[in-house]
């Protein structure tokens, strides 16, 4: 109970210190649809929904930071050759820059490196293929951020991710979300 009660009043403090350095921290929250470059395409989904959470801090009213995890849904697939299991995850860091279009919606566009752990499992003629492969990659995104109030905003994106691993060559997402700004 100590270390709860250490880690909220830690986190209190870090709030009020950063709002006094005129900068913003938030966490926030987005369900994304993905179509993905998958090798070899057609024993493998190339259709993913994944979640992803992200915290991140506005240094100032045109750039900010964002950190997120990404995990795929497992994608199966039966064909004549077999069944095969695919899934992802990703740890992102993105630096984002903003434009204000009127008072409550801006423009976002992000440039960021991320970290994918990919995982297939081919089993054909009774053999099982685990291939797993860890892979960093570039992301590219643009979109638009609707401010609801001072705290909350909602967010649609869409990026591109340039991996070039051995089973997975590129991602295109769309993304939904809304985040809590301190």
């Amino acid at each position: 109970m100590k270390k709860i009660a250490l880690a909220v009043a830690l986190s209190a403090l870090f709030v009020q210190q950063t709002n006094a350095m005129d900068v913003q921290p938030y966490v926030g929250g987005d369900y994304i649809y993905s179509w993905a470059d998958v090798k070899p395409e057609k024993y493998i989904e190339d259709n993913y929904h994944s979640l992803s959470i992200s915290a991140g801090v506005m240094t100032s009213s045109v750039v900010g930071i964002e950190l997120s995890y990404q995990l795929s849904e497992q994608n199966k697939k039966t064909t004549s050759a077999g069944q095969t299991k695919f899934e992802y995850k990703a740890l992102a860091l993105d630096g984002a820059y903003y434009k204000s279009l009127n008072d409550n919606i801006q423009g976002i566009g992000t440039l960021g490196l991320g970290y994918y752990d990919i995982n297939a499992k081919v089993k054909s003629g009774g053999v099982l293929d685990h291939d797993d492969d860890e892979h960093f990659g570039l992301r590219f995104g643009a979109g638009l951020q609707y401010s609801i109030d001072s705290n909350w905003a909602v967010r649609m994106m869409a990026r591109y991710h340039y991996i070039d691993a051995k089973r997975l060559h590129h991602i295109t997402d769309i993304t939904a979300g809304v985040r809590y700004y301190f």
